[in-house]
């Protein structure tokens, strides 16, 4: 039986963070299954100060919880056609489609689609009303080439990110490595940062 995240009004939800607001966190860069398992509870749905960029100047990307991969923008909560997919600039390597089963309360009879690229991993989510119809829960970043909110890449330095997301918190991983996490209400980008430099961005949406 799958498990899911619990958000702050106690709903279920099917997507759930890899990166606990404790003192622990899971390992950057570990594969995590479909939907990923739930260790932790959802943000806060009270949100962070703003960065100090704007959508405005924010460079490749207008949103904060979007990136940019080539030409494609994918944002937090769209709908993704196969034909976004297919325009992905990266090798796709993987691709797993999982009906949810009885004792997935609400969701039973909706989908969770996992598509992996070289440096790219999507997560998307279809209810059981309409089974053909992806929308984007979370991406998760290793390419460098891949841009964020205002520019930001893998191989950023931490002074950087913090440059643009002052209030963002930290959750320290058993790897030795450091979590650096920014939400507002229901969405969070979060930072893999090893030796002072980002390894990872990994952005979520917690259905309410």
């Amino acid at each position: 039986m799958l498990t899911y995240a619990t958000p702050p009004d106690g709903s279920v939800n099917p997507i759930s963070s890899p990166y606990p607001t404790g003192d622990t966190a899971a390992t950057a860069g570990e594969e995590t299954a479909s939907p990923l398992p739930a260790d932790t509870d959802a943000p806060s749905a009270s949100s962070n100060s703003k960065p100090t960029s704007t959508p405005g100047d924010s460079g490749p990307t207008g949103s904060i919880f979007s990136v940019v991969v080539g030409t494609v923008r994918l944002t937090l909560q769209e709908q993704i056609p196969e034909a976004t997919l297919n325009k992905i600039p990266l090798k796709r390597l993987a691709d797993k489609t999982e009906v949810l089963g009885e004792g997935n309360d609400t969701f039973t009879g909706s989908s969770v689609r996992t598509v992996q690229y070289s440096g790219l991993k999507l997560l998307l989510f279809a209810p059981k009303d309409d089974i053909t119809t992806f929308w984007l829960m979370q991406i998760q970043v290793t390419d460098k080439t891949i841009a964020a909110f205002a520019a930001l890449h893998v191989g950023d330095t931490l002074n950087t990110v913090l440059k643009v997301f002052p209030e963002a918190e930290k959750a320290e991983n058993q790897s030795g490595s450091d979590i650096y996490r920014y939400s507002e209400e229901y969405d969070e980008l979060a930072f893999t940062i090893v030796g002072n430099k980002v390894t990872e961005m990994t952005l979520t949406y917690y259905m309410p």
